[in-house]
């Protein structure tokens, strides 16, 4: 039912590039630092609206003496088309007043301090994949977060937008195995007959 330039303006919300979480694993690895993973809770419910939307009230919400009053939305809801970027201001401002600073080039990596205090976040929409050189800054961090935000901490990464991350003294592995048994289960070819050699025309 929303209509653009009615009810909202722009949508877009950066989202973290392959590329980029690729690149601050390997960072990491070189480090020799650990990558930690968090999640926010229901985030779009986060996001602060800055144009004015209505919704009818939700059936069996209705409160008696106003049934045909609407609703003002003050915070976004899931399926509004500005969640999304209401969400994204919110968490920007947010990591900014905890002393962050936006990456010029990946606005969706945040970064804190320098040498071994420096602390590293990497964001896509409500997941937090964060790395730095002293752990106490690190758990300082999600309980900064968790001030903030409902959050569920989900310890080191090891799963993260399709990649099989392995955490160990002697470095980070990535993989996409699941993936591609998944790839591999969708076409039927788990149930082929191997080969030893490659097929040639008879």
């Amino acid at each position: 039912m929303q209509q653009q330039g009615i009810d909202f303006e722009e949508v877009f919300a950066p989202v973290a590039r392959l590329e980029s979480v690729r690149l601050l694993l390997a960072h990491a690895a070189s480090q020799g630092w650990a990558v930690h993973h968090m999640d926010v809770k229901s985030a779009f419910l986060n996001g602060v609206l800055q144009e004015q939307v209505y919704v009818e009230q939700p059936p069996g919400f209705v409160l008696r003496g106003h049934e045909n009053k609407v609703l003002h939305l003050v915070k976004a809801l899931y399926g509004l088309r500005q969640a999304p970027r209401a969400w994204y201001a919110k968490l920007d401002s947010s990591l900014i007043e905890l002393g962050f600073q936006r990456s010029t080039f990946e606005h969706t990596v945040y970064l804190r301090d320098t040498g071994d205090r420096r602390l590293v976040v990497g964001v896509y929409v409500d997941d937090l994949v964060i790395t730095g050189g002293n752990d106490d800054d690190i758990s300082a961090f999600k309980e900064e977060m968790k001030s903030k935000f409902q959050m569920s901490d989900l310890g080191l990464l090891h799963y993260y937008l399709g990649l099989e991350v392995t955490q160990s003294d002697t470095g980070i592995t990535v993989c996409q195995s699941a993936y591609a048994a998944k790839i591999l289960e969708s076409r039927a070819w788990l149930a082929a007959t191997p080969a030893t050699r490659p097929w040639s025309p008879a």
